[in-house]
């Protein structure tokens, strides 16, 4: 009989102690957290070459994200950039097939890990021997 108590107390209290160790890992991963719903910031965007057919830009952002440019002729874009997958905070592509003395108008969209996205304000840059020319 003493054996059955002391059996069923060591039950009672394996299982308090379970239940503990699983609620605190249950708050270790994040359950009942609030989720990130802050979209990435980008800045600094800047043309650090541009020629009659070519321009380079740069931007960062302040936190790890993918990124991607809208360009064209005009802020209705018409041409986006292959998405960068890779999750970093600086960023640059090189624009190619331009035209000489041609007014480019250009945007940024980024999104973190979380899935926020941003887009930046509509920046413009000219096709045409200038290097290091900022936004």
């Amino acid at each position: 009989m003493y054996y059955n108590y002391r059996m069923k107390l060591l039950a009672i209290v394996s299982i308090i102690i379970i239940l503990f160790l699983g609620g605190i890992s249950c708050v270790g991963s994040g359950l009942g957290a609030t989720s990130d719903t802050t979209p990435p910031s980008i800045s600094n965007i800047r043309v650090e070459d541009s020629s009659t057919t070519h321009a380079d830009l740069a931007w960062t952002t302040n936190e790890p994200a993918t990124t991607q440019m809208e360009y064209g002729n005009t802020t209705e874009y018409g041409m986006i950039t292959p998405l960068d997958e890779n999750l970093v905070t600086n960023h640059s592509v090189t624009l190619s097939g331009l035209e000489d003395w041609r007014l480019y108008h250009f945007r940024v969209r980024a999104k973190d890990g979380a899935g926020n996205e941003a887009i930046s304000e509509d920046h413009n840059f000219t096709a045409s021997h200038h290097p290091g020319t900022s936004m």
